[in-house]
């Protein structure tokens, strides 16, 4: 039986939460209750910065090129098919030059979903 996938706006949303109860209650215990709104506050920024901001960081990190139809135009029908077939958006596609046969995927929401492959 296939499992109904969970909403990703609230798996994003209660991942963020946990990161932000987590660095607070580190702020909390290294610095006292008088920091527990700033620390929240902080926790909160950093969690969405790292939970939103993560893909892009690891794709600048791996120097990846996107790739389009006009660059890649088997590649991108292949993910477009297999995407439509899943019903789901096709992410975009990055290609890191390494011999090494490897890919990952990023992306916290689907919008923000993306394929890294090597070369």
């Amino acid at each position: 039986p296939v499992r109904p996938a969970v909403n990703p706006v609230l798996r994003i949303s209660l991942l963020v939460a946990l990161l932000a109860a987590a660095l607070t209650a580190l702020a909390v215990a290294l610095f006292g209750d008088e920091l527990l709104w700033p620390a929240a506050a902080a926790g909160t920024a950093l969690a969405l910065a790292l939970m939103l901001g993560a893909g892009a960081l690891v794709r600048r990190l791996y120097r990846a090129r996107r790739v389009d139809a006009t660059s890649a135009p088997g590649l991108t029908r292949v993910v477009a098919q297999i995407a439509a077939a899943a019903g789901v958006t096709p992410p975009s596609l990055w290609l890191v030059d390494d011999a090494a046969p490897g890919a990952f995927a990023t992306g916290a929401l689907p919008r923000r979903a993306s394929i890294v492959l090597t070369t």
